[in-house]
């Protein structure tokens, strides 16, 4: 039988919180699920693993570009959903979504105080005494029957720009993703990610707008 240590515990209590709040954050959408796929062509770039979506579909547009790496594959994507990717600030997090074409979609929450103040600066996962923590949920095919999430089990996340006004974000990811088990035993596939986009969807809390002095 598999012994957990006091931290190991701790740990999975962290990401199975995370974890539940991603899922029921994701299962809003699910109400919300259109048929984008019936109105929308994804073409495939043979050289570069490049997905295109053809320009006259209005819900996605070019907001800049996420590039990842995972088993073996490398992916970029300059399309996204506009309704679904956005910024989402409170006082001690912030909820980062990316929807792209071919149903392919990130969600990222990093937890620091005030990280409203300054967000940029590195964030572990894995590591229960670190102050500056991140999760990431990746979703290799939100359209699928059934939905398949592989969650951070350990890594770094690094953020070299996040302006809350302007919705510009450059960050760096270098973890390992898994299921549930991979999280308890802190295993997974290597993931890499390069973000550089420009957010138009900018939510802040209303106990954040009212610390904010916003109406």
């Amino acid at each position: 039988m598999k012994k957990f240590t006091s931290n190991s515990l701790k740990f999975l209590s962290l990401s199975a919180l995370l974890a539940c709040s991603i899922s029921c954050g994701s299962s809003s959408d699910d109400e919300s699920k259109e048929s984008d796929e019936n109105s929308t062509t994804v073409q495939s770039d043979a050289e570069n693993n490049t997905s295109k979506v053809e320009e006259d579909n209005e819900d996605y547009h070019e907001l800049g570009s996420m590039k990842f790496t995972y088993q073996g594959e490398s992916t970029e994507i300059n399309t996204f959903e506009k309704n679904r990717t956005d910024l989402t600030f409170s006082k001690n997090s912030m909820v980062l979504r990316c929807a792209g074409e071919g149903d392919r979609r990130i969600q990222l929450t990093l937890m620091k105080p005030k990280v409203y103040e300054n967000p940029e600066g590195e964030y572990k996962v894995g590591e229960n005494d670190a102050e500056n923590k991140f999760l990431l949920a990746y979703y290799p095919d939100y359209s699928a029957d059934v939905l398949k999430t592989l969650t951070s089990t350990q890594g770094k996340l690094t953020v070299q720009k996040l302006d809350m006004e302007t919705g510009e974000v450059q960050l760096t990811i270098d973890t390992k993703i898994g299921e549930l088990q991979d999280i308890i035993d802190k295993t997974g596939d290597d993931f890499k990610l390069t973000l550089d986009m420009d957010f138009e969807k900018i939510v802040l809390d209303p106990s954040l707008k009212q610390k904010l002095g916003e109406k």
